[in-house]
């Protein structure tokens, strides 16, 4: 038979119900087969001897189905041929050739060759005009996937700390603008929450507002049931700095459904205070916001540069954005409260039980109609309208110090109220206009932290980017050093010119030292000019463009060797040998010889011309 096909394997996908698969490639034996399934993993595993193989003349069937389970969805079947490539056809010389003999040996030998042919068609092949081995390919192939995992780590890792930056930056930016309703004389701050784990007595529970330590702003409850202060729970934090945390004093379970209530803290008389410390932490958090921004614009910049300086910069300038993020949250909760006195908080008993329609007295006094008033019995919160109803008191501006009850209150019933303050001064519409401004201007700066917390997540994500030109960022660092190198040699170059330039400056400090000590000899255009002169030495030189003299130094040296480089004239006046030493500190002598007779002045020179020591200079 023939081979009219050069197909030498089958890929079959699972669809979770076939086990039968067939192929169309000649195969003389079930051991020239091999079966391999790559799972979910993409993982190749060898299942051969988990299959039966029925062959036919053109092909065959493989049957997989391991403990009765078809070959699941998203898993891949293949049959590869797997012959042996061995010749065991033996022809003899003067025998007869058997025709099927020597076709089914070419039949097998064009099978290894479309098998081999097969699986150098899924190789790596170098072109044909290639210089260069495989094996160095094959390193170099390699050598990429690893800075490529290594790469897509690092870009996964910053990804992920980008994300939970950005959704810290998100969050920190979503309750500056939350808290900013507070700010002075504006809405309070609610939530409401399910706890997601158990808290134990002594536990610190976290709370999706803030609040000011200290001042009677908080509320909570539990279950519709409400917790007091001192009994259940404590406040955190030092007296009038920012907490978002209790400490619980009883359990509470998972699941358990918890209410929070935050309010601003400011009476009349801190109103202006408050509104221009507000006014300034607004203006703190927008500068700092712009700053962050300004921060990540640059980190943006250095990450284009592409240099591995410049990626640390983007990390530090993140890292310093994220700070500034944090102080930008310091800052929007500052002004979230501001500045204000105590609220008013009471607990007492009832002595005697209220009828509907009575009143209830309080010991604390609210303004009524300013929603200022909160009351529950027995922990249970009573409602304005359906359970109470405030009534307006004869005290200055309305204040009132009861209430109208419209359900009975039976004795011994537990009371409590909470009167918020409020500011009602005669500046209060001043001051509620003052205030919106301000909640408008801190929604914009919340605003501008949201931006620049994007802008921080760009500066990220370009940091990802630039991780991926590390090897261009190598490069440019070989290159400053190798201009480091450079600037080394033209320093020793330059140490080597210090040196003879050293040399040339004692040379000219010899040579004015020369010129100091030294008398001149003088040229003059004619001898009429003597009468003008000084005394001296002095040459008649007709071709003098001007009437003045032209010096030359005489100078006097004590050797060849201390003559300067310099033009002039030089006389040489050693000091005599019989010269006595220059005048010092004279040496204690035990015993003086005897004096010699005072010479004779030979040829009655005068005593300025005797040969003693160094000429005298006149």
């Amino acid at each position: 038979m023939t081979l009219d096909t050069s197909v030498s394997k089958a890929v079959f996908q699972g669809n979770g119900a076939a086990v039968a698969f067939p192929f169309s490639f000649r195969v003389w034996n079930a051991a020239e087969l091999i079966v391999q399934v790559t799972g979910a993993d993409g993982i190749a595993r060898d299942v051969t001897a988990q299959c039966s193989i029925a062959l036919s003349d053109d092909g065959g069937t493989v049957t997989y189905a391991p403990d009765g389970v078809p070959l699941p969805a998203g898993h891949t079947l293949v049959i590869l041929r797997n012959m042996s490539f061995l010749q065991d056809v033996k022809l003899i010389t003067g025998t007869r050739f058997d025709p099927a003999v020597i076709e089914e040996a070419l039949d097998r030998a064009t099978a290894e060759r479309q098998q081999l042919l097969e699986k150098v068609s899924r190789a790596v092949v170098v072109p044909a005009d290639s210089a260069d081995p495989p094996e160095e390919l094959a390193d170099q192939i390699f050598e990429a996937r690893d800075r490529a995992e290594a790469a897509a780590g690092k870009a996964a890792a910053s990804e992920t700390e980008a994300e939970k930056q950005a959704d810290r930056a998100k969050a920190e930016a979503d309750r500056a603008a939350d808290a900013a309703i507070l700010g002075t004389q504006a809405e309070n701050l609610e939530a409401v929450w399910t706890l997601d784990a158990d808290i134990p007595a002594s536990g610190t529970l976290a709370l999706p507002v803030s609040y000011f330590a200290g001042r009677n702003m908080l509320h909570l409850g539990y279950d519709g049931v409400e917790l007091y202060r001192g009994p259940q729970y404590e406040e955190t934090g030092e007296r009038d700095e920012l907490s978002s945390s209790v400490k619980m004093l009883i359990p509470l379970s998972r699941g358990t459904v918890m209410r929070a209530w935050a309010v601003a803290s400011n009476v009349a008389r801190n109103v202006e205070a408050a509104e221009e410390r507000a006014r300034a932490e607004a203006d703190r958090a927008k500068s700092e916001a712009d700053r962050a921004a300004g921060e990540a614009d640059r980190a943006a910049n250095s990450v284009r540069e592409g240099t591995a300086e410049a990626v640390k910069k983007a990390e530090a300038e993140a890292d310093r954005a994220h700070d500034e993020a944090d102080r930008a949250e310091k800052a929007a909760q500052a002004a979230e409260l501001g500045a204000g006195a105590l609220n008013a908080d009471a607990t007492w008993t009832l002595a005697c039980p209220v009828e509907p329609g009575g009143d209830v007295i309080l010991p604390v006094i609210y303004w009524p109609g300013r929603a200022m008033l909160y009351l529950s019995a027995d922990r249970n919160d009573l409602f304005r309208g359906s359970d109470y109803l405030e009534i307006a008191g004869d005290g200055p501006e309305g204040r009132s110090d009861r209430v109208k009850s419209m359900c009975r209150l039976a004795e011994g019933t537990v009371m409590h109220a909470w009167v918020i303050a409020s500011n009602v001064s005669r500046l209060v519409e001043e001051a509620e206009r003052r205030a919106a401004e301000h909640a408008g201007s801190a929604r914009r700066d919340a605003e501008d932290a949201r931006e620049s917390a994007a802008q921080a997540q760009d500066a990220a994500e370009r940091a990802v980017s630039a991780a991926g030109e590390a090897e261009l960022s190598r490069n440019v660092a070989q290159n400053a050093a190798q201009e480091a190198t450079e600037q080394a040699d033209r320093a020793d170059e330059a140490a080597i010119d210090a040196g003879r330039y050293r040399s040339e400056a004692r040379e000219a400090a010899r040579c004015a030292a020369a010129s100091a000590q030294g008398r001149s000899i003088a040229a003059v255009q004619s001898a009429d000019l003597l009468d003008r002169v000084p005394s001296g030495f002095f040459v008649i030189n007709g071709e003098l463009v001007l009437p003045g003299t032209v010096q030359h130094p005489l100078t006097p040296v004590d050797s060849v060797e201390d003559i300067p480089n310099m033009d002039g004239f030089f006389l040489l006046a050693p000091p005599f040998p019989d010269c006595p030493p220059e005048p010092g500190p004279e040496p204690e002598e035990p015993d003086k010889p005897d004096e010699p007779d005072e010479p004779d002045t030979p040829g009655g020179l005068p005593a300025w011309m005797l040969p003693c020591g160094k000429r005298a200079r006149v």
